[in-house]
């Protein structure tokens, strides 16, 4: 894979190592604090983990190898912190399925390094096995792949597809041999395994928290089935949340508390609240931890949600007193 490493991590980052790689490829240390004080990795890692939860795929960024391995690292950093099982599967499925489709135009060199990378014992064979018969005559299947037996079970041992079962599979000596198509597949499998294992290590620290939150609010949106706005149709709020929608503190601090905890509830990205009004996106993500409760999605998606203000506390009075 030397030759070509830096496309390969291009495609697939999460086989280059962190930070390993990064020190290596600018020559000083790098953390995930450095990742996550840099705009454009952050704004990658948030598009990529936003794909994953609303799209099941991630797309393939014009960047860098060092851009895409940073935002890879980030995203899983998120993700790891965030401690949401539901959300590690989806990036790890949708780092699958994005790396099958760039698997399809890979030679068997490539495929075999991939492998290697991801620790697999695989070499290449030639073994031509029967495989249907048509007008008298056998045809055969070259199967031009082969892993060892305990590899293969480490990477499908979870899964419950008949499919991937041994006694469905080609087993000879210790090694279970595929064709092309299949041991493609089986490597997205591997890739999957690898991101979940990567997300179950990373350490990422509470500077990550403002995407955090995102990322479980997407989520939670997500799963509630909430669609996820641009932008807001001020028109289609309760009477309540209308009236706050021109001056949200024009009742306060308890008004702005509700108009906050509303159009969050329903899956507004923060873009669209910073902008709106003029919070800083750390200070709103912080507000969202103390308050903002994944029930809320729910009932406002039956038509449920209350429009009474809440009363007044002294963590919402400590959480306010700057935007006043």
């Amino acid at each position: 894979m030397k030759g070509n490493e830096l496309l390969t991590f291009a495609k697939y980052p999460y086989l280059a190592e962190f930070p390993g790689y990064l020190e290596k490829s600018y020559g000083y240390p790098v953390t995930l604090r450095d990742l996550a004080e840099d705009s454009r990795v952050v704004e990658n890692a948030r598009r990529r983990l936003r794909e994953a939860i609303e799209k099941g795929e991630v797309s393939v960024a014009e960047v860098s190898a060092e851009d895409e391995v940073s935002a890879f690292y980030l995203a899983a950093a998120i993700v790891s912190k965030s401690q949401s099982t539901r959300l590690a599967e989806l990036l790890a499925e949708a780092e699958s399925k994005r790396a099958r489709k760039l698997l399809e135009d890979e030679d068997r060199e490539a495929l075999l390094a991939i492998a290697r990378s991801l620790g697999l014992r695989a070499s290449k064979t030639d073994l031509k096995v029967p495989w249907t018969m048509r007008q008298g005559r056998t045809f055969y299947r070259t199967l031009s792949f082969s892993v060892s037996v305990a590899d293969y079970l480490r990477v499908v041992a979870q899964l419950n597809d008949p499919r991937w079962s041994l006694v469905n599979s080609m087993v000879k000596g210790g090694l279970v041999y595929m064709d092309d198509g299949t041991f493609r597949d089986f490597l997205s499998l591997a890739i999957a395994r690898r991101i979940k294992d990567i997300i179950r290590t990373i350490q990422g620290d509470d500077s990550l928290g403002p995407y955090v939150d995102e990322a479980l609010r997407l989520l939670a949106a997500k799963e509630a089935k909430v669609p996820i706005a641009s932008s807001l149709d001020v028109n289609l709020f309760p009477p309540c949340m209308k009236e706050l929608a021109p001056n949200p503190r024009s009742k306060g601090d308890r008004g702005l508390y509700a108009y906050l905890s509303f159009i969050a509830s329903i899956g507004a990205p923060l873009e669209v609240l910073t902008s709106g009004l003029n919070i800083d996106i750390a200070l709103l993500s912080s507000l969202f931890a103390l308050f903002i409760h994944a029930d809320a999605i729910s009932r406002y998606s039956r038509g449920i949600l209350t429009c009474a203000l809440p009363s007044s506390s002294s963590r919402l009075d400590t959480a306010l007193s700057p935007l006043a």
